[in-house]
Order: structure tokens, then C-alpha cells, then sequence
């Protein structure tokens, strides 16, 4: 796998990144072919839908991605893997005197969930979730 453009990442914790990529990527392989996915996590769900129609999906399991690969002090940057929840990214960040520009206010959503979900719809107007539109394509969501 390669590393985002201009992010600089020790050996051990992009390795360890990459493990866990390559471990997902291998439940997917394995699947029974034709069997949807449905991803497996360790928090919370907010989703208002049914979720019945995952009983007949393959499970991913994703909780692996719960990492803060680094974070840039001097570009107000966080390199995070989707299943942060936000309370952990907000600990980490204060602690460098950061902090994401939205909050929500629920601590246990996950970085994945708020983009996979928009933010809440309309957590802002402004700065939108975290990032810049323009960044959606090289994140990696899981």
C-alpha cells in the first residue's frame, strides 16, 4: 500500500496500519461469493434504519481501525484510521492544543461514521466535518 502524499509515518506504525488493512482485505477475499458485505464494528450504531437486512451479509470486521497514525501540530492535520471515535481524537489533539473545528456531541461517533453518515447532515455549514471536500478522495474509510 502506498503512503498518502507528504505524510511522514514511522516504519512500525505504517506497518502496523498496513497489517490491518491487509488483514480486512483478506475478509474479503474469504467471503462466500455473492454474499454482500455489512462491516462488523465494536461501538455504538446511531443509525435510525432498520438493520435487519445484515443478517444475511458477511461480516467485515473493521474495530482494528481504532488508530491515531500521527498528528501535524504545524499543519493542523490528524492522520486517523475510520473507527476513532471522536472523544479519542479530541483528547489527542487538545493534548498538541488542537482541536477538530465541528464537534459533535456525542464522544462514541467514529470518524468513519461521520463521514459516512455527512456529519450529522448539517453539523456546518462552514468548516463541514473535518476535512475539505477536495480530501474525500484520499481518505481511507473503514
Amino acid at each position: 500500500m502506498q503512503r498518502p502524499n507528504q505524510v511522514e509515518l514511522s516504519e512500525d506504525i505504517w506497518a502496523a496500519h498496513c497489517d490491518r488493512i491487509a488483514n480486512i482485505c483478506q475478509q474479503v477475499i474469504n467471503r462466500q461469493p455473492g454474499k454482500l458485505l455489512t462491516i462488523q464494528k465494536n461501538t455504538s450504531s446511531h443509525t435510525v434504519r432498520a438493520v435487519n437486512y445484515k443478517q444475511d451479509c458477511h461480516p467485515i470486521d473493521v474495530s482494528s481501525l481504532n488508530h491515531i497514525l500521527k498528528i501535524d501540530r504545524e499543519a493542523k492535520t490528524a492522520l486517523v484510521e475510520g473507527q476513532v471515535l471522536l472523544g479519542d481524537l479530541c483528547r489527542a489533539t487538545l493534548s498538541v492544543g488542537l482541536l477538530p473545528a465541528v464537534i459533535p456531541e456525542y464522544s462514541d461517533f467514529t470518524v468513519s461514521g461521520l463521514i459516512n453518515g455527512e456529519g450529522i447532515q448539517s453539523s456546518s455549514h462552514r468548516y463541514w466535518t473535518f476535512f475539505r471536500h477536495d480530501s474525500l478522495p484520499r481518505s481511507y474509510i473503514g
